[in-house]
């Protein structure tokens, strides 16, 4: 027994056929593999081509034991065309056509005037404008008896209103023109303090300092 390697043209791995006799015909070959791969012959023929030289076999030719053939399957020109299978995955639904005058109606289309007013006032109490923070009204009025003040521990007023908030206020606003107009203040009493010593810059400025005894013990 003798045998031929063959493969398709998009594969990679060779079969191999058996056979009895040093040759085998290109027919026979064809209708070999045809059967073992379960080819119809009537709608294709095959092609058959030396692996190694890149030979087409011609009808009618030999080819010798151990040979590596590459197969390609192409139609043939007389082939016979299977029949066209209908369309099945709408048999058996059965087709009722539905009166579209139902959905015509008014009262389908457009909701009647009691159904309205009776889901506005189903819907009031979850308005969004229900659940918005208030943020008046704290600490507007009179505030109750029982409240006393954290500021000056005294009741009658909220403590935002007390009076050592205005107080501080006021002080820290007058601090403030002091600090502001201090340096023009000291202008001045240079300037009175020049005159007084005729213009003599250098004695004021020795009387301004501290004793040497003074500075000494610091």
């Amino acid at each position: 027994m003798f045998s031929v390697h063959y493969k398709f043209k998009a594969t990679l791995e060779y079969k191999t056929l058996t056979f009895d006799g040093l040759h085998i015909g290109v027919d026979e070959l064809k209708k070999a593999i045809c059967d073992k791969e379960n080819i119809r012959t009537e709608s294709f023929d095959l092609l058959l081509t030396n692996a190694h030289t890149k030979r087409e076999y011609a009808v009618g030719e030999l080819v010798p034991r151990n040979s590596s053939v590459v197969v390609q399957r192409i139609p043939r020109e007389n082939a016979l065309k299977l029949p066209k299978v209908q369309d099945t995955s709408t048999s058996g639904i059965i087709s009722r056509n539905v009166s579209s005058s139902l959905f015509q109606q008014n009262s389908y289309i457009k909701p009647s005037s009691a159904w309205r007013t009776s889901n506005a006032c189903h819907t009031e109490k979850y308005n969004s404008s229900n659940y918005q923070r208030r943020t008046g009204g704290i600490m507007t009025g009179p505030p109750p008896a029982t409240y006393v003040c954290n500021r000056c521990g005294q009741p009658g007023h909220w403590y935002k209103s007390c009076p050592l908030v205005n107080a501080s206020s006021s002080s820290v606003l007058h601090l403030g023109k002091m600090i502001d107009l201090m340096p023009m203040l000291l202008l001045l009493l240079l300037e009175e303090e020049e005159e007084e010593n005729n213009g003599n810059l250098h004695a004021i400025i020795k009387q301004s300092l501290p004793p040497p005894s003074t500075v000494s013990g610091f």
